[in-house]
C-alpha cells in the first residue's frame, strides 16, 4: 500500500532500456520482463528512491498536461502493479 508521500525504490537488480517510446525493464534472477508504454517508461524514470508519489503524478501531470484528478489513479495502479511484481519497493 503506497500514499502519496510513499517513496517508491526501484529493485536493485532491473535493468531497464529505453527504446523510443517504450522501456522494458528486466529482471534476470527472477525471469520477469515488463515493457512500458511512453507514460510507464516516464514514470519508471522518475522512480528514482527519492521522489515521492505525489511528486511523481504531479511531474506526469505537468509534463503530459494532464489534470492530476485524472493521471493519479492511473499511476497509483501502475506502482502497485510494480510493486506486485516485485519490480520496486515502497518506503
Amino acid at each position: 500500500m503506497h500514499t502519496l508521500t510513499t517513496v517508491p525504490h526501484p529493485h536493485p537488480e532491473i535493468i531497464a532500456r529505453r527504446l523510443e517510446k517504450e522501456a522494458v525493464l528486466v529482471m534476470p534472477v527472477k525471469g520477469k520482463i515488463k515493457v512500458l508504454n511512453d507514460v510507464g517508461a516516464r514514470v519508471w524514470e522518475l522512480i528514482d528512491g527519492r521522489r515521492t508519489v505525489g511528486e511523481i503524478i504531479t511531474l506526469i501531470a505537468q509534463e503530459y498536461e494532464i489534470s492530476t484528478d485524472i493521471v493519479s489513479p492511473d499511476i497509483h495502479t501502475f506502482l502497485t502493479q510494480l510493486a506486485d511484481r516485485g519490480m520496486i519497493t515502497f518506503a
